[in-house]
């Protein structure tokens, strides 16, 4: 494009100079479209915003509609085609790459996941020292006197401070024991910031009440039964 519209404007002011020896090329012209070099440079600056295409269309507009016309061809493909598909090049290149950060974002987690379950499985087998695959609330008890495990419970955020506490709430059966499944699901469940063992001890009194109150109206239903079924007794007897 830059060879040809550069090509009629120097045809153009040759053809012109031709005609009147004394005449001369616009300032403007010869300044945007003068040699290949400068209309190349024309044409770049007209795409990325260097100077107005407009402005070196207007001089351009009346030399030849060639040269205009190709000037408005060039426009149209570099602009709306081929800058939209290097932009879209770019895009989807960063959406790849997003994906791909979100990919492998999700394996650490997981690949952290399974390390701390396989870790809280080790800790358990230290615990059961009488290999029963079950733990007591003794052994628990003798367990944070280790500063090992002591440590390593803290380094989960997990607070080793009230362990009957602890004790109750990993044991979800309520047996009085600690399975390993128990033990790493409750850890695992406790991990994060120390109040987290409060919220799980009021989650735990919560269910036990809710456990009472049940067996509370199940006892007020039979008594309503027994009373009812007494008084219709005694109405027989009367009568």
């Amino acid at each position: 494009f830059g060879v040809l519209v550069s090509q009629i404007v120097i045809d153009h002011c040759r053809f012109k100079y031709v005609d009147d020896p004394n005449a001369a090329c616009d300032a403007v012209l010869t300044g945007f479209w003068g040699s290949v070099s400068e209309s190349m440079i024309t044409l770049f600056l007209a795409i990325s915003g260097g100077l107005s295409w407009n402005d070196a269309f207007l001089p351009l507009r009346e030399v030849s509609e060639i040269a205009s016309a190709s000037l408005i061809l060039y426009i149209v493909i570099t602009v709306f085609a081929i800058l939209n598909v290097v932009t879209g090049v770019f895009c989807n290149t960063a959406i790849e790459n997003a994906k791909a950060d979100k990919d492998i974002a999700i394996m650490k987690q997981m690949h952290k996941h399974q390390a701390q379950v396989e870790a809280l499985r080790s800790v358990f087998r230290d615990i059961d020292c009488n290999h029963s695959k079950l733990v007591s609330v003794a052994e628990l008890e003798e367990a944070t006197r280790d500063l090992k495990f002591k440590s390593f419970l803290e380094s989960m955020d997990i607070s080793t401070k009230d362990i009957w506490t602890l004790f109750m709430i990993i044991d979800a059966d309520e047996s009085g024991e600690i399975s390993v499944d128990e033990f790493v699901s409750g850890c695992m469940q406790l991990e994060g910031p120390a109040k987290s063992l409060h919220v799980a001890r009021m989650r735990h009194e919560n269910k036990v009440m809710q456990h009472e109150l049940q067996s509370l109206r199940d006892d007020i239903r039979k008594l309503m039964k027994a009373v009812s079924s007494r008084s219709l007794n005694e109405r027989h007897v009367w009568m």
